[in-house]
């Protein structure tokens, strides 16, 4: 029953998108050694990918237009290993009005975002779908989310612009499995991000964020020292975070971008669920000649629990071991498949790689992947 809700979903999708007159599919298969992130040695598996995109936009009223947006992903594994299989809807609509204050340029944007996610909990240390209590708990991390942000753009002149973000959203998990005893982790949040745009002439593009967040959940308790929960006291979070992102042309034909984030994560009791988390990525594409393209990204990460004793419960929170660090890199090429006017049937080929250690030694893995595709814009 769950593959056939799978398929139907996935098919109900496709009609939709088959119904608007752009859109771009990618569709292709790999092999994946490692599906369940698993420590130690495991088979690999066979995988198909979905995955697709449509955009657009109309113009409304006198400087404004409207935006729209939805992507459907999909990865479904051979049936020894269809635990692994994941699929996600992401829907966006923006509102964009450009206007003046004094001699300036201002953007204004209006976005809401609902997204959809949907795959088993298969857990790592339990090595099988997550049970608690001897109950399976495998939907344990479906959830929808809805999003509703709003940013303005000030240009200062051609090369400086400031910007000012904010979104109220929540998340919806759709099996909170309290007949089992289990705490709820729906929560809603809201945040504030000021951020600083630099372009210049010669192409390179940067933005420099911080930006503070508060996470407020409506079920899942505080936790004291010692890690029990607190009666009574609902969970809320403190994020403290910033970002770093540049792009620029070093050739005619290549061009790199990199990005910093990370954030400072607190709660609002003893601090047995703060840690910092922090990312760095780094890229590449070269464009060899029209539609014929190469990338490269690679990046690495590390989130750390303060506390040396805290190591969240895996099967109610997702996560487990106080210190996690890893890498992933992957290279794509991409060139027409058959030579068309449009030029718009392309293959793509996908190498990729990760590794994390973790203090927790049975949730350390590495897996490898590749992946065969073929796309289509009409």
């Amino acid at each position: 029953m769950r593959q056939l809700n799978k398929a139907l979903y996935i098919t109900a999708l496709l009609l939709s998108a088959h119904q608007t007159n752009a859109l771009e599919i990618n569709a292709g298969g790999g092999y994946d050694t490692n599906p369940f992130e698993l420590s130690g040695q495991n088979d690999g598996g066979l995988f198909t990918d979905l995955n697709i995109n449509h955009a657009g936009k109309t113009p409304v009223l006198k400087k404004s237009e409207l935006r729209y947006n939805a992507t459907l992903k999909g990865r479904l594994y051979e049936s020894a290993f269809d635990d692994a299989d994941y699929y996600s809807l992401d829907l966006r609509g923006r509102f964009v009005h450009r206007f003046k204050i004094g001699e300036r340029t201002a953007n204004f944007l209006l976005t809401t975002d609902w997204k959809s996610d949907r795959r088993t909990y298969f857990s790592q240390s339990q090595r099988a779908v997550a049970t608690s209590g001897g109950n399976s708990i495998s939907d344990r991390f479906d959830y929808d989310s809805p999003k509703l942000a709003a940013e303005l753009i000030y240009r200062l002149n051609k090369v400086h612009s400031l910007s000012l973000y904010s979104y109220v959203s929540s998340r919806n998990y759709l099996e909170d499995y309290e007949d089992i005893g289990l705490e709820g982790l729906d929560y809603y949040e809201y945040s504030f991000q000021p951020t600083y745009r630099y372009k210049n002439a010669n192409g390179l593009n940067a933005r420099a964020f911080v930006y503070y967040r508060k996470r407020m959940y409506e079920d899942l308790l505080e936790d004291d020292i010692t890690g029990a929960n607190i009666f009574g006291e609902k969970l809320r979070y403190d994020f403290y975070g910033y970002g770093v992102t540049a792009k620029s042309p070093i050739t005619e034909k290549l061009s790199v971008n990199a990005y910093a984030n990370g954030y400072f994560i607190r709660d609002g009791a003893a601090g047995f669920r703060d840690f910092d988390f922090h990312q760095l990525r780094v890229g590449l594409d070269y464009q060899i000649k029209k539609n014929q393209k190469i990338s490269a990204q690679g990046s690495c990460y590390i989130r750390d629990f303060l506390l040396d004793v805290a190591a969240p419960v895996e099967s109610e929170t997702g996560y487990a071991g106080r210190l996690r660090k890893g890498c992933k890199a992957e290279a794509v090429y991409s060139a027409p498949f058959i030579k068309l006017e449009t030029e718009k049937l392309l293959w793509h080929a996908k190498l990729g790689t990760e590794i994390e250690s973790n203090s927790a030694q049975n949730l350390s893995f590495d897996k490898f992947f590749a992946l065969l595709s073929i796309s289509f814009e009409f």
